[in-house]
């Protein structure tokens, strides 16, 4: 076992129940969901790593490739959050543009994650 799999998993629990906390907190409503989804994406990114690289086989290739997209998110999510951190304004249907980055690299990768394992 490397200590990257150990550091990972801690990470991914840290993220995981801060998302679960911060929406409840009644200060910057609107920045703290923001900041639980961004939160929420990068506890899943750090279990995946964690468990792909405790046990790397064909199983969990395809979500490896799925959360190695994420990094086209933290853009798109601070840009977000610090919005909503100063203006008070929430998510909303219009902010999908800003996850076109994201959008285009699935498509790119779509091949890759809808292929039969062997």
């Amino acid at each position: 076992m490397t200590a990257w799999i150990v550091v990972y998993a801690i990470g991914a629990v840290q993220a995981a129940l801060l998302a679960l906390v911060l929406p409840r907190h009644p200060a910057n409503r609107a920045a703290n969901r923001t900041m639980a989804l961004w939160l929420g994406l990068v506890a899943l990114d750090l279990a995946v790593k964690a468990l792909y690289l405790a046990e790397p086989g064909a199983t969990l290739f395809r979500a490896f490739r799925f959360v190695a997209l994420f990094p086209f998110l933290h853009g798109t999510l601070f840009y977000l959050y610090v919005r909503a951190l100063t203006t008070g304004r929430g998510l909303a249907w219009r902010d999908a543009v800003h996850a076109t980055g994201f959008g285009v690299a699935l498509a790119l990768h779509l091949p890759v994650l809808l292929a039969m394992g062997a």
